[in-house]
């Protein structure tokens, strides 16, 4: 039956079915672009109560030297020291690191060696907290810092009514282009995905650190099953039970930036391989949350099912170009199409960012989307 559809018949209807996918994730972008063109205009009240916090931090082997530079960048804040204690969950610590500890503010939780990742760090620490010591929990990264009025800040939003809450992530330094370039894109993404998103009414997207829960709430909630995304698992569980994520947008988390394309790819392969399997489970709420009316949850997983930055941009010049060598008359909508997906990046960009230094990053992009793809296709092979 396909022999006899002619090849511009054919080549038509491929190009009508590819172009309504990715305008779907164009607009999608361009929206969220121009709302974060607006000022957060959220500001909360100095609160008449100072909670109890529990800072956590999961800390796998061979982070021992970032880690005393956050415990020291926790213990400088400003919130009374008898409210908060920095816990840290951990299963190969140096002895010079735990001497080293035992002179600052933090409990010392050792687990096995068997639990390994962050996220079986975290779930065993949660299981020996007890929600009767705290009121908040903050999960924080072994490698992250944070200014001296974070938790008083914390502590505005929370008093707030604020449930869930994600700070401002940001990267600490930036020496080679490809680090510039991924906090460039992280701040892309706080301004699609959170600042843009508040603006127009919907959730924060999580982070994976520089987040504030409700304690009772995170301990009854935490059930982590199998290799999952933990923010996107949170999202799906917060926004099920129409639990607002609030964003604060002037409280920064620091941390580290990707220098090179070997651990952007390493990053990468680990988000694409925990948020593959989270998607499994989550994707499925789909139509019960449309039609139960809850657009948050709605407008997540929606975002979820959406290619990454790289790859949307990517495969646009591709089929622009392709199809302007075979049929330039289908590429002018790509190229349109295209254009405006740039557009609504460098909406996104703060305009601090806005550099020369931004142009040289930007020669990048061509090297990370062929890794991005290779890697894709060597994991494939492996598999």
């Amino acid at each position: 039956m396909m022999d006899h559809i002619p090849f511009d018949t054919l080549l038509y209807w491929i190009d009508i079915a590819l172009f309504l996918l990715c305008i779907i994730s164009v607009g999608y972008t361009l929206v969220f672009a121009l709302a974060s063109l607006r000022k957060m205009g959220r500001q909360y009240p100095e609160a008449k109560k100072q909670y109890r916090y529990c800072l956590l931090i999961p800390a796998p082997e061979g982070f021992d030297g970032n880690l005393l530079e956050s415990v020291r960048s926790l213990d400088n804040m400003d919130y009374p020291g008898n409210l908060f204690d920095v816990v840290v969950s951990t299963n190969g610590l140096l002895p010079e690191t735990k001497e080293a500890l035992t002179t600052l503010h933090v409990t010392l939780l050792e687990q096995p060696a068997s639990v390994s990742s962050p996220k079986a760090l975290l779930e065993a620490a949660i299981k020996t907290l007890s929600s009767k010591d705290y009121d908040v929990l903050v999960l924080l990264n072994a490698n992250n810092l944070v200014d001296p009025t974070y938790l008083t800040d914390i502590n505005k939003a929370y008093h707030s009514g604020g449930m869930a809450i994600q700070t401002h992530k940001v990267s600490k330094k930036y020496p080679t282009h490809l680090s510039w370039l991924n906090a460039l894109m992280e701040e892309v993404n706080n301004s699609l995905f959170r600042r843009g998103h508040v603006n127009l009414g919907f959730s924060s997207s999580l982070m994976g650190t520089g987040m504030a829960f409700e304690f009772d709430w995170f301990k009854q909630n935490a059930d982590f099953k199998g290799n999952v995304d933990i923010s996107k698992y949170l999202e799906a569980k917060l926004l099920k039970q129409g639990i607002f994520i609030e964003y604060l947008e002037h409280v920064y988390t620091y941390e580290d930036s990707v220098l090179n394309v070997v651990a952007y790819n390493k990053r990468r392969k680990e988000w694409t391989s925990t948020g593959a399997n989270t998607r499994h489970y989550i994707v499925r709420d789909l139509p019960r949350a449309l039609f139960a009316g809850n657009l948050d949850y709605g407008d997540k997983i929606l975002q979820w099912m959406m290619p990454s930055k790289i790859l949307l941009l990517g495969f646009l010049f591709i089929i622009a170009g392709l199809l302007s060598y075979y049929e330039p008359t289908l590429s002018v909508k790509w190229w349109i199409m295209t254009g405006s997906l740039l557009f609504a990046y460098v909406m996104a960009i703060p305009d601090k960012m806005l550099t020369f230094r931004t142009l040289w990053a930007v020669i990048l992009l061509p090297i990370l989307f062929l890794s991005v793809i290779l890697n894709k296709l060597f994991t494939r092979s492996k598999r």
